[in-house]
């Protein structure tokens, strides 16, 4: 049989039921080759119980229970299944997303980073705005000669964390300042991290970090860049636990899936699988003046106590 007469054929089974089976197959694939915990779990099992759960389905969005499911039984928290509908809500909220702000108290420079969550179809939306917000805070703060830095990132829930960690990069250091570990190997963040064009006059000046339990995914990330940093101590209270990170997979009725491939490790090389607890455990509308307390020590913010 030739190439003609196969493609005048078709696809091999083009009904509903079967076109449903692929699409539960890319997800479920997608989850086996490419999740942290994908390599150890019982696939036999788990695609014969999805297989069974969708043998009446006819759209992809009523596999999405069995994907789910998936998603449970693999152990892991970090990993979901965004259907269109939510990313529409994203979406609509990206204009009203609020920014990083920056304020200068006496000698000390504060930055409070917030939530990032970039529309997940617009190619555009790189999140320059929350970047060049975070850059003209540190700007701000080193043309005022501050001695040290106070990185607020309680209200850091998550979503992408390039744009603060890389409008903060002045204040990073030297080197990598972390690494995602997947079942592939280990990725440096200097690979994958845009250094900011912003530069400091004391790039090695003390920074506290401040965290809670809203501080979650890209928001502990940022503070695991700032992990293992000289003259660096974090406050506050535990953070959410999603240090893992992220990859998005398109998936072809519109929906993505979220999947975790890899554990974060700081620039020690210590892995995170959970919560970052602080330095110093304080209760958080405390943890600002805890900070102070330490830079105080470091010599700055004296008059601010």
């Amino acid at each position: 049989m030739d190439a003609a007469t196969l493609t005048d054929l078709g696809p091999l089974d083009p009904s509903p039921a079967a076109q449903v089976r692929l699409y539960l197959e890319s997800a479920l694939g997608l989850l086996q080759s490419q999740h942290i915990n994908g390599a150890t779990a019982d696939w036999p099992a788990l695609r014969a119980k999805a297989y069974a759960d969708t043998a009446s389905a006819t759209t992809p969005e009523q596999t999405y229970p069995a994907i789910r499911e998936v998603i449970r039984a693999l152990g892991e928290r970090h990993t979901f299944l965004m259907t269109p509908t939510a990313q529409k809500v994203i979406a609509a909220r990206r204009a009203t997303d609020p920014l990083p702000t920056g304020e200068i108290t006496g000698d000390i420079g504060v930055v409070r980073l917030m939530t990032l969550m970039l529309d997940p179809n617009d190619p555009k939306d790189s999140g320059a705005p929350y970047q060049q917000a975070v850059e003209a805070a540190i700007r701000k703060g080193d043309t005022q000669n501050v001695c040290g830095w106070i990185i607020n990132l309680t209200g850091h829930s998550g979503g992408n964390m390039y744009p603060g960690i890389q409008g903060l990069s002045a204040l990073l250091g030297e080197g990598s300042p972390g690494a995602f570990v997947s079942r592939a190997g280990k990725t440096p963040w200097s690979i994958v991290i845009k250094r900011s064009a912003v530069t400091v006059r004391r790039p090695d000046a003390p920074v506290a970090v401040i965290l809670g339990p809203r501080t979650a995914s890209a928001g502990e990330a940022i503070a695991i860049g700032f992990i293992g940093r000289p003259n660096t101590r974090t406050f506050g209270q535990p953070t959410a636990g999603f240090t893992t990170g992220n990859i998005t997979y398109p998936l072809s009725d519109g929906a993505r899936l979220v999947l975790t491939g890899s554990y974060e490790q700081d620039r020690l090389g210590r892995r995170y699988t959970g919560a970052i607890t602080p330095d110093e455990i304080v209760p958080l509308d405390e943890a600002e003046m805890a900070a102070k307390v330490w830079l105080a020590t470091k010599g700055c913010g004296k008059s601010t106590i």
